[in-house]
């Protein structure tokens, strides 16, 4: 049933994003007007493995052509399959010939979808058409941990598959099959597929940090620490999602040059405390530090906003297995000379340390990294870059990669901060800095509203997009499923596709 609602949500998305693009599209006896842009024209096989397509007349490389230009396409049975019919975006036939020549370009991007049909040449026995098609397999994840490689795959094809533990008060138990037969006690696991469905579980044992905590489950719930400017934040041991009744230490540490004021809870002063121990209740929290900013010396302004140098860290983006580019950026209301901070990262993120990019501006500096003194739960770098001068204005000063793993937590954020920053002035004096923190936060491929879960919210969040409207909130780093630069009705079917897979 979820299935046919699917279905039915992604026709009417498809139908009504054809319709608008149909809107402002060309008519095809109409000349091509001058100066318009290429667009997009995307092929796809359905299945992949029945056939291959092609096209010519592009303009560009192999895929823009100009609006109203009549395009060839040409869709190649494989051996075994037929081919049926050629249709658009909205699932309209377009051409039942596996030689179309008379497709008249649009305006928008547009995908045409070439349809074929398993027709072995002689005679197969029922089971040697079963064995090639694709089965699904589908991982379930008890209390206490992810799973990941669930999905269509051919008989005897060898499925990586992963689960993943939430929290150290859980480990893994084994892989189990529909009957609870324990198929591997390994969470890393290569699975090969059989000629059905199936079904694995991953189990997860509530382990306890001491005897004396109970054995039963409990719910867990966010803990959510956030650093107004002037420092970091962080807890101990370094987790952010507990059980009920369970401890962790939460901690402040000031930035040169400012003061800490508090942790506030929904407004209102929580302790004045920078260090303090708290036990989860059953609810999500937020906790927020407050920092005031207080002038090393009385000559100097004193707001932050007003100072002379300020560092900032951003907000990225992104899913498992990208490579991040991280910017540090610093605003400079006058020259500067050696600069001195040090980088805080969650140990789940590993930059590449050896490949640090410095700007332009800063070419005739050398920088220098050595290890910082770092919370638990992170690494610390400080770095000095000396021997330049970098003018006055706005410049990333220096960028960092950050590879993020395939198998990272998603729908978490994972802080970097910077502190104990030192500038030295043309006047040889030094002085700190204004800084902001920033994180690094990752989302599952096709959650368009960061919520960690794909499905039918997810479809009409990029068909509203798509058609070219607003949304509360859009996660564009991972929205773009193929990959090229626009957000179209390919996007939302590769969405869709992901949220049947996820079902």
């Amino acid at each position: 049933m979820k299935r046919i609602r699917y279905l039915t949500l992604l026709a009417v998305l498809l139908c009504s994003i054809g319709a608008w693009a149909q809107d402002d599209a060309f008519h095809p006896d109409d000349p091509a007007e001058p100066g318009l842009m290429p667009s997009k024209l995307t092929l796809v096989a359905s299945p992949s493995d029945g056939g291959t397509v092609s096209k010519s007349g592009a303009v560009s490389g192999n895929d823009y052509f100009t609006p109203g230009q009549k395009v060839s396409v040409r869709a190649t049975a494989s051996t075994g399959w037929k081919f049926v019919k050629w249709t658009d975006a909205s699932g309209t036939v377009l051409s039942t010939n596996a030689s179309f020549t008379n497709f008249t370009k649009g305006s928008d991007s547009e995908t045409l979808t070439a349809h074929f049909e398993f027709a072995p040449t002689t005679p197969a026995e029922p089971s040697d058409i079963e064995a090639s098609l694709p089965h699904r397999l589908t991982l379930v994840a008890e209390e206490g941990g992810t799973v990941s490689g669930g999905g269509r795959y051919v008989s005897g094809t060898s499925v990586s598959i992963n689960a993943t533990t939430s929290d150290r008060l859980y480990q893994f138990a084994g892989w189990y099959n529909q009957q609870g037969q324990l198929v591997s006690e390994t969470a890393r696991y290569s699975y090969v597929m059989g000629a059905e469905a199936v079904v694995l579980t991953a189990r997860f044992d509530y382990v306890p940090d001491s005897p004396d905590e109970p054995d039963e489950l409990k719910a867990i719930y966010t803990l959510k620490l956030t650093a107004e400017e002037g420092g970091s934040v962080s807890a101990s041991p370094a987790k952010y999602r507990l059980q009920e009744g369970a401890t962790t230490t939460i901690r402040a540490t000031t930035n040169s040059g400012y003061q800490f004021k508090g942790w506030y809870l929904n407004g209102g002063l929580y302790t004045e405390n920078a260090s303090f121990t708290y036990t989860m209740g059953a609810a999500d929290v937020e906790f927020v530090a407050h920092f005031k900013y207080v002038p090393d010396d009385p000559s100097e302004p004193a707001q932050a906003e007003e100072r002379k140098y300020s560092f900032t860290l951003y907000n990225v983006n992104c899913k498992p297995g990208d490579i991040v580019d991280y910017p540090v950026y610093l605003t400079s209301q006058e020259e500067a000379r050696d600069i001195t901070f040090q980088l805080s990262f969650d140990n789940r993120l590993t930059p590449d340390l050896a490949n640090i990019e410095l700007a332009e501006q800063a070419e005739g500096y050398t920088i220098e990294r050595t290890e910082g003194t770092a919370l638990e739960g992170n690494s610390a770098y400080v770095y000095t870059l000396s021997g330049g001068t970098l003018p006055a204005g706005n410049v990333i000063l220096m960028n960092i990669r950050i590879p993020i793993p395939a198998d990272m937590a998603t729908g978490q954020y994972y802080p970097v901060t910077i502190n104990q920053i030192s500038v030295t002035r043309a006047n040889e004096t030094t002085q700190t800095a204004a800084a902001r923190n920033g994180r690094v936060s990752v989302y599952k491929l096709g959650d368009t509203n960061g919520d960690n879960s794909v499905n039918a919210t997810d479809v009409l969040n990029i068909a509203t997009i798509a058609l070219d409207k607003t949304t509360e909130v859009f996660i564009g780093e991972v929205s773009d499923i193929n990959e090229d630069g626009k957000f179209d009705a390919t996007d939302v079917l590769g969405i869709a596709t992901i949220a049947l897979q996820e079902e």
